[in-house]
């Protein structure tokens, strides 16, 4: 959130990592709740949606519904799954 804040960098790997939330983390500042799991949320969404959508064999078995893709969340300190619809 930092970076999303003030453009705070983190080492390297750690950075592309915080890159790649970033479009989610924008889209969910300024939403009631949380704002690190309204991103966390958005960015489980937004990478289904790119799953299903960036090859053609998976969005072909999508349509013919012999495939079908869900998100989830996992905790780290209870070690559940929670899936995002």
């Amino acid at each position: 959130m930092a970076y999303a804040q003030d453009g705070s960098k983190e080492p390297s790997r750690i950075q592309r990592l915080v890159e790649a939330i970033l479009p989610a983390v924008s889209a969910t500042k300024g939403m009631p709740g949380d704002w690190a799991h309204n991103a966390e949320i958005k960015n489980v969404k937004d990478n289904v949606k790119y799953a299903a959508s960036s090859s053609p064999i998976v969005s072909k078995a999508l349509e013919e519904k012999t495939l079908s893709l869900a998100g989830g969340i996992y905790d780290l300190k209870t070690g559940r799954v929670t899936i995002v619809t």
